[in-house]
């Protein structure tokens, strides 16, 4: 009875292997005429896709099935007897095959990107979909379809500014630019007093976007892997060409030409994962953090401004009062001066003198009310007879009497 159970169970031993066996001689000859999982283009760049084949995966699912199949049918009268009871071989492989393959089976979500391996062998792309991995066969390797956001520093509230060579755990270093001084001809559009426009060292932050291709899934996994790789391969490049774009500008060139940077560097990044299966939407320099004492610089140098503006707009003010003022006294004095040409003349028109003798008689009243004389006039009687006597000198004639003749 012992010896049959374990002819029997020798016998499904050796069917399971020669299944096996079948399997791995089937690939391994495969995989002898396959091209290498790596191209290598002309100029030695390993730019080009990694090529997979969505056949083998088929193939050799169908390859397994069917040989379960065939040796479930081969088996199915096979009964092995124990104390117990009777256990037929062909039912027991059949179970184990369907709670194999149900044991196999995996649902890849739209937020992942899987791909599937066979003995080594990339094969299909799944995303959004079911697929079935027969353990110790298949294997099942996937990475994220969101786009990653891959910034420098990763947390700007955890970095370190001491002088210890270690960096303590949770901590990092800030990114720190020394900006160019100042060229010797100016640069059209900054203000060579402006306190930006000066040899300074402040930090600068970065980010760069990051989402992986779907059909080009095999080149991410076979040559990055996963996103911590990437995040440390892209951090080094996208730092070393900020820094080198950077340290022949000033801080006020930087900030002027930041769109400029920041396209360069897109283009940069781009230029050097084209070969991970990867797309770049986007990549630039988020920020320049001033220092305290540039910061205090431009306060200053706005107040300063402010100020003289002020100072500038009190003075325009006051100078456009004075003119006001000069104008509107200009004015009243030539309306005086108008009256009294009217009062003047309808003086003359009484008096039945000439205009210049009325004036000749006010030009003496005048005089007499200077501070240094002292004359009385006898009312407006002594003013007529003085316009009577001013009016005889100017006319050069002597008073006439009733009794002269002459």
């Amino acid at each position: 009875m012992w010896w049959n159970l374990a002819i029997q169970a020798g016998e499904l031993i050796a069917i399971l292997l020669a299944i096996v066996l079948l399997i791995i001689g089937v690939f391994v000859a495969w995989k002898k005429y396959l091209p290498a999982a790596d191209v290598t283009d002309d100029d030695g760049s390993q730019d080009g896709p990694v090529p997979f084949y969505p056949l083998v995966y088929r193939a050799s699912l169908g390859i397994f099935v069917g040989l379960m199949a065939t040796a479930v049918f081969l088996l199915w009268n096979t009964n092995v007897n124990l104390e117990i009871d009777t256990l037929n071989l062909g039912h027991l492989l059949g179970v184990g095959t369907l709670l194999l393959m149900l044991a196999g089976i995996r649902i890849v979500s739209r937020e992942e990107i899987a791909g599937v391996m066979v003995l080594g062998i990339p094969t299909v792309i799944v995303s959004g979909g079911v697929v079935i991995v027969i353990p110790g066969l298949f294997q099942l390797v996937s990475v994220s379809a969101r786009t990653r956001d891959l910034r420098w520093p990763e947390n700007p509230t955890k970095l370190y500014y001491g002088h210890e060579d270690r960096v303590p755990d949770g901590y990092e270093m800030p990114i720190r630019i020394p900006f160019a001084a100042p060229p010797k001809d100016p640069v059209d559009g900054i203000d060579p007093e402006d306190p930006l426009n000066r040899r300074s060292t402040n930090e600068v932050s970065l980010f760069v976007r990051v989402a992986v291709k779907k059909e080009r899934f095999w080149d991410f996994f076979t040559r990055i892997g996963t996103f911590v790789e990437a995040r440390h391969q892209v951090e080094g490049m996208s730092i070393s060409f900020i820094n080198q774009a950077l340290t022949t500008r000033t801080l006020a060139q930087a900030l002027q030409q930041i769109q400029t940077v920041s396209e360069s560097l897109k283009t940069h990044v781009r230029e050097l994962t084209k070969g991970w299966g990867v797309d770049i939407p986007d990549a630039r320099i988020q920020l320049i953090n001033l220092s305290y004492s540039l910061n205090n610089a431009i306060e200053n140098a706005a107040e300063s401004s402010s100020e003289k503006k002020k100072r500038i707009t009190l003075a325009e003010a006051n100078q456009v009062e004075l003119e006001r003022a000069g104008v509107g006294n200009a004015k009243a004095a030539r309306a005086n001066l108008e009256q009294r040409a009217a009062g003047l003349k309808k003086m003359a028109k009484v008096l039945g003198v000439p205009v210049e003798t009325v004036i000749a008689a006010e030009t003496a009243r005048a005089i007499a009310e200077g501070p240094n004389e002292k004359l009385i006039f006898p009312g407006f009687e002594g003013l007529t007879k003085i316009v009577e006597t001013v009016g005889r000198s100017f006319s050069n004639r002597p008073p006439q009497t009733p009794g002269d003749k002459s």
